[in-house]
């Protein structure tokens, strides 16, 4: 019997990074109330219980299907950036990262309830990006906007290319770490 998948997400980003592996699924935008200050926990511990949030939630609803929760936000020492509240927001966060090294992290986790399985796990990215001015961080807002993107840029956009280095993987970044992603299903309990 074939797995029922659902990536528990309403992103364009996630669905077309997963749609690389696995050509059908499910979206389900999972309502829930997601953290976004670690509080005394690692900043790690944010993207790790929002991608598990959301995996449940849906996974509550289909118990038989094989649920994706992924959640990716951007890390600088202690501060956790998930999406800008507007614009100035956004400025002000690559005003922080101008000329400095951030991690990409994204929680992901795989949960079948009928299967008694979940797996979680965390993968990193280092972003750093080259010195950036205000004038060129106005000019970047205006024609990239993103205001949908955590940590405030967006990998794939050509203008962001020009002053951000990666060292791993670009589809992290993005949102889903593909790389991970099929190195687990591999690793999954034959049907």
């Amino acid at each position: 019997m074939q797995r029922t998948w659902i990536l528990a997400s309403s992103s364009p980003e996630r669905k077309r990074l997963l749609s690389e592996i696995i050509p059908e699924f499910r979206c389900i935008s999972p309502d829930v109330d997601e953290v976004h200050e670690p509080g005394n926990n690692p900043p790690l511990w944010v993207p790790q219980t929002n991608a598990h949030l959301k995996a449940s939630f849906v996974a509550e609803q289909f118990p038989d299907a094989w649920v994706i929760g992924a959640d990716t936000v951007a890390i600088f020492g202690s501060i956790v950036f998930n999406k800008p509240k507007d614009l100035a927001d956004a400025k002000r966060t690559l005003q922080l990262l101008s000329g400095k090294t951030h991690s990409a992290v994204t929680g992901l986790e795989i949960m079948c309830k009928s299967a008694n399985f979940c797996y979680s796990t965390i993968v990193e990215t280092k972003v750093t990006f080259d010195p950036i001015n205000d004038t060129f961080i106005d000019r970047y807002l205006d024609e990239v906007k993103p205001l949908k993107s955590a940590g405030s840029y967006t990998i794939r956009h050509p203008l962001t290319q020009t002053f951000v280095h990666l060292e791993g993987s670009q589809s992290n970044v993005s949102g889903f770490p593909t790389e991970a992603f099929r190195k687990i299903l591999k690793a999954l309990p034959q049907e």
